[in-house]
């Protein structure tokens, strides 16, 4: 449920809201991350993304469900400052228990950090699901460390 000044939104009217909130991130040019954390975590990630990118002279949108967690970033400007963004980033994610995955990005900047990161104990597992459902390597190549 979103709420609006002009009272609480539900049923489509909450969907089409929660996408054009959403959608605003990828609507822009930049690299988009998607950062997972505790909802615990979230006010002090928030309190990270700016300090970061306002150290880096960059612009950056954020949407997302702090409830779930789940937040959505959209850094602007140019391209060669997001590596570092990043990589900062997804060090404050993983010390707060949570990770950071590329959405959106330059080939180059896609390069440097790649999309995933350390996938620590869940590579088995991701690797194992990747063998099951994509045998033949077809799918995502390139993307991931075993593909």
């Amino acid at each position: 449920m979103l709420f609006r000044s002009v009272g609480v939104v539900t049923g489509q009217a909450d969907g089409d809201a929660w996408r054009a909130h959403e959608g605003r991130i990828f609507s822009a040019s930049g690299s988009v991350v998607k950062i997972t954390v505790l909802p615990s975590e979230v006010g002090d990630l928030f309190a990270t993304i700016h300090q970061r990118t306002a150290a880096a002279s960059i612009d950056c949108d954020i949407a997302g469900r702090g409830a779930l967690g789940v937040v959505l970033v959209r850094l602007g400007g140019s391209p060669s400052s997001h590596v570092t963004v990043i990589r900062d980033l997804r060090a404050a994610a993983s010390a707060r228990g949570g990770h950071l995955a590329v959405m959106s990005a330059t080939a180059e900047v896609e390069r440097e950090v790649g999309a995933f990161g350390p996938l620590g104990d869940a590579e088995p597992v991701m690797r194992a699901v990747k063998a099951r459902f994509d045998p033949h390597r077809v799918l995502n190549v390139g993307v991931a460390p075993w593909s």
